[in-house]
């Protein structure tokens, strides 16, 4: 889920010219998760991604799940094993999510995850920018109902309200 959401891109439009863009910077979730390895040889601290392949066993899974829940560092932060919460963090590109050309990428990246509502429960969706973001959908949308009924008659109005 995190990868197809990870490749959403927009259509960013500059004077003479239309590219795509990738919409997110990064992704922060139990599949984009590091583990600290130390090198006694070199005397240093290595960072070793946790998952370096889309896992294809639930044997293979479930030794992924057990390295994550044995660094405790990530509890409370990216799980929370008491209620079987977990967490994914969306980084999202600042200027394409400020400027005109992010249309419905709200839209588009909570429709990825409910495509994988079969095999998630209890969604919970926030931040600042998807709640901006759909704030200004449902004023949008009323504001253009505001208009349409403001620009009729009274009786019109009256039976609209009845």
């Amino acid at each position: 889920m995190a990868d197809s959401i990870g490749n959403v891109t927009v259509l960013v439009k500059e004077k003479d010219t239309s590219y795509y863009k990738n919409a997110i910077d990064s992704i922060f979730s139990e599949g984009h998760l590091y583990n600290i390895i130390k090198d006694k040889k070199e005397g240093k601290f290595n960072l070793v991604q946790i998952i370096d392949k889309y896992p294809l066993s639930q044997e293979k899974i479930d030794s992924i799940s057990n390295v994550i829940s044995n660094l405790s560092f990530y509890e409370n932060i990216v799980y929370k094993n008491s209620s079987d919460l977990h967490l994914m963090m969306l980084f999202l590109n600042k200027e394409v999510f400020n400027s005109k050309s992010r249309g419905t990428l709200i839209s588009e990246i909570n429709e990825i995850a409910m495509s994988y509502d079969h095999l998630f429960e209890n969604w919970r969706f926030s931040g600042l920018p998807y709640i901006r973001s759909y704030v200004m959908t449902i004023i949008k949308s009323e504001l253009t109902n505001f208009c349409l009924i403001s620009t009729t008659s009274y009786f019109d109005i009256a039976f609209y309200v009845f």
